[in-house]
């Protein structure tokens, strides 16, 4: 599974005013070539398949209850909502199909193959979104009345979940200079060792500037975090979309004292296109954490 990008890939996230997601891509057609695979692949029926995906269909998603088109009239170009309007990959289409063709859905278990990653498959728990598990999170590991640290601009539904449960939020503004934004470590330390602040979040590659956090970055946060008691709440749904020459580092890989101090939240809901579906996981290495929220 390929997605075609190139240098004229630009990526901008959501924002709930203004999000302009749109990937710009050369024109490929979308071929999709399945081959038998030889040997014994080959009796088990396997499938070969190669697939470069078609950025550049367009999909009219007016009256399929698409929550997206059904704020703005027509003659508006709906940017409000981090929803794309590129279909999901063909293999997820194949899968939802073949499910839909036996005709029988019934409760189902959690899958144990979603749980199949480089952790314990019990530090992970699945939730219905990354807010509803941030909210759960911010309800069991603080107080009304506490503080929970942000880093603004920021994704409006944090500071909707701190002030619609009770909680005092504290903005660590992100500094623009030049062309990217960095961080003002002296005013987040000191927003940090306030008593009442007890959560921080932390949303990697951030919402809605695009930075991607260094091992640097994360290291310094993460340490004051330690230093004050303060458990970071790590968002990395956009995970998977960063741009070239920049990588993604997971907050709770960088050390055991930095896994044992935090929750992370993920979903593939941006990557696949498939918000629809609510499969997103919190992961905790800290077992009370995971009872106290779940």
């Amino acid at each position: 599974m390929v997605y075609q990008s190139g240098p004229d890939r630009k990526c901008l996230w959501d924002n709930q005013k203004a999000v302009f997601y749109k990937c710009r891509s050369r024109a490929y057609d979308e071929n999709r070539h399945r081959e038998r695979v030889t040997g014994a692949d080959e009796e088990r029926g396997m499938l070969k398949m190669s697939l470069v995906h078609y950025f550049d269909e367009v999909v009219n998603r007016r009256g399929t209850d698409s929550k997206k088109y059904s704020v703005y009239p027509e003659d508006v170009i709906p940017m409000w909502i981090a929803d794309s309007d590129f279909k999901a990959p063909q293999p997820v289409v194949d899968a939802l199909v073949a499910r839909m063709q036996q005709g029988v859905y019934g409760y189902t278990p959690i899958s144990e193959r979603l749980k199949k990653a480089d952790v314990d498959p019990e530090w992970v728990e699945f939730v219905p979104g990354v807010i509803t598990g941030l909210i759960c999170a911010v309800r069991a590991l603080s107080q009304p009345g506490d503080n929970i640290v942000i880093q603004s601009p920021c994704y409006p539904p944090f500071s909707d979940l701190s002030d619609h449960n009770g909680r005092h939020l504290l903005r660590n503004k992100l500094v623009l200079t030049g062309d990217h934004y960095e961080i003002d470590f002296e005013d987040f330390e000191e927003k940090c060792k306030d008593p009442r602040t007890k959560l921080f979040i932390l949303c990697n590659p951030q919402n809605p500037t695009g930075h991607v956090f260094t091992k640097e970055e994360l290291t310094k946060l993460g340490n004051i975090c330690m230093k004050y008691h303060v458990i970071v709440l790590a968002d990395e749904i956009h995970q998977d979309l960063v741009s070239s020459g920049h990588k993604h580092i997971p907050f709770a890989s960088i050390c055991e004292e930095f896994e044992q101090n935090s929750v992370s939240f993920m979903n593939p809901s941006k990557t696949f296109n498939v918000p629809g579906f609510r499969t997103a996981a919190l992961q905790t290495r800290y077992s009370r954490m995971q009872f106290m929220i779940s």
